[in-house]
């Protein structure tokens, strides 16, 4: 897994959480809803593991700043989406750009490097309009 239940409070206040976790209107995070957050989690880095296999990544991944960021943006989408909450524009934009990052992952479209820290758009087979040449007549 990616993140944690408490590292999710780092992208929403835990009384928003406890509104999307607590089934049984407790006021608090359960037992259960640890449970619905750990479940949510570990099918969100489930997805992450198989865009970045898809994208040509060796898994286990490690724990890169990327893939737990994604992890805490797209459980906290996935929660919302299960109690059916509408979202902000903000968080909407968030889930949104979160699943376009990892499609553009499992397209290969975005490489991540090594450490994890980096993110760069691949090359496409494009002809070069400006080359080190070219450029020097400019």
């Amino acid at each position: 897994m990616y993140c944690t239940t408490d590292e999710l409070i780092d992208l929403m206040p835990e009384n928003e959480i406890i509104q999307l976790v607590d089934d049984e209107r407790l006021g608090l995070i359960s037992p259960a809803g640890t449970l619905r957050i750990t479940a949510t989690i570990e099918d969100v880095s489930a997805e992450i593991d198989a865009s970045f296999l898809k994208g040509g990544y060796t898994l286990p991944l490690s724990n890169t700043v990327l893939a737990r960021s994604l992890s805490k943006q797209l459980t906290i989408c996935r929660l919302i989406a299960r109690k059916g909450v509408v979202p902000n524009e903000a968080r909407k934009q968030l889930c949104i750009d979160a699943n376009a990052l990892l499609k553009a992952i499992a397209e290969g479209k975005v490489t991540l490097d090594q450490t994890g820290h980096g993110v760069g758009v691949k090359r496409d087979d494009r002809t070069e309009i400006f080359t080190k040449e070219n450029l020097e007549t400019f």
